[in-house]
């Protein structure tokens, strides 16, 4: 079969005695095309402005490299989109930065922070970083999923009122220095 393969077993119908062939078609992904990461930081920053409309927030990206990777770009939008929706609503003033490194995208921000028992606790269903503020504590659950399933690990450090920096490393990624 296109896109996937056939695995062949034997079967035992327990209604008639007979020994059956069964097939089954075992789907495979097809090859994804490098995905530039730092394409979709731009873009999920972009789709975060709005929830720091009022509040004196600055959003900065600051790039080392054109980032690139093999991934569905889906993933990538919903993994760093989640991570830079938390450090702007969570933060009242001050800055949101992100760095694109050779093989990791860092997210800083000088928001409220976490204690540190907390933040062991982010990451578990509905489990928010603090109320009064928008979401349903699924965000970060959705981050570590990801993060597990595509082998990216996620990094949190976080101190109470000074902020929480967030690295996401990209293991396999390719990196090209920017020209300028």
């Amino acid at each position: 079969a296109a896109g996937g393969g056939t695995g062949r077993a034997w079967v035992f119908d327990a209604h008639t005695g007979a020994e059956l062939a069964a097939y089954t078609l075992v789907p495979t992904a097809p090859p994804q095309p490098p995905r530039f990461i730092n394409d979709v930081v731009a873009t999920e920053l972009e789709r975060a402005l709005p929830l720091a409309e009022g509040r004196p927030v600055a959003l900065q990206i600051e790039a080392r490299c054109c980032l690139s990777i093999n991934a569905p770009e889906k993933v990538l939008s919903v993994l760093i989109g989640n991570l830079l929706r938390n450090a702007v609503a969570y933060t009242n003033a001050g800055r949101v930065r992100v760095e694109i490194q050779a093989d990791a995208v860092v997210i800083e921000d000088t928001g409220v922070g976490l204690p540190a028992g907390r933040i062991r606790e982010m990451g578990q269903p509905f489990v928010r970083g603090s109320t009064g503020r928008p979401g349903y504590g699924v965000g970060l659950t959705i981050v570590r999923r990801l993060s597990d399933r595509f082998g990216w690990p996620v990094e949190f450090t976080s101190q109470v009122g000074v902020g929480t920096r967030v690295r996401i490393t990209f293991p396999g990624a390719s990196a090209t220095p920017l020209e300028g």
